[in-house]
């Protein structure tokens, strides 16, 4: 399931966080669940980023994105770049990892009343 936590305070505050370097390009790291696929971390509060980006992510720093670019382009263009999404993971970069459709499909169903529990 989603963390609801999650849904909730994006959809509040109308922004999450991601990691990227100076190019804009966003942290990928390694799926533990799946060979060859790779998974793209997003958090809904930016403190404890900086303890992420540290050593081999040093290059990375916490960017804002707003929560109507995640839903409306970020979900749609990871899945078809056949991309996994990490939610609030912790600060060594680990966690459950989702479908970025499902996760989509969560957050409209939380905003039509929804219970994603």
């Amino acid at each position: 399931m989603v963390p609801s936590e999650f849904i909730e305070r994006i959809l509040d505050q109308g922004y999450l966080w991601g990691l990227a370097d100076s190019e804009m390009q966003h942290a990928l790291v390694e799926s533990l669940k799946y060979n060859e696929t790779y998974v793209m971390p997003f958090w809904s509060k930016e403190s404890g980023l900086a303890k992420i980006c540290t050593d081999d992510w040093q290059d990375y720093k916490p960017v804002k994105i707003t929560s109507d670019s995640f839903l409306d382009d970020w979900l749609v263009g990871m899945h078809n770049d056949l991309l996994l999404i990490g939610l609030d993971w912790d600060t060594d970069l680990s966690g459950e990892e989702y479908e970025p459709l499902d996760i989509l499909e969560c957050i409209e169903g939380y905003m039509n009343g929804v219970s994603v529990e």
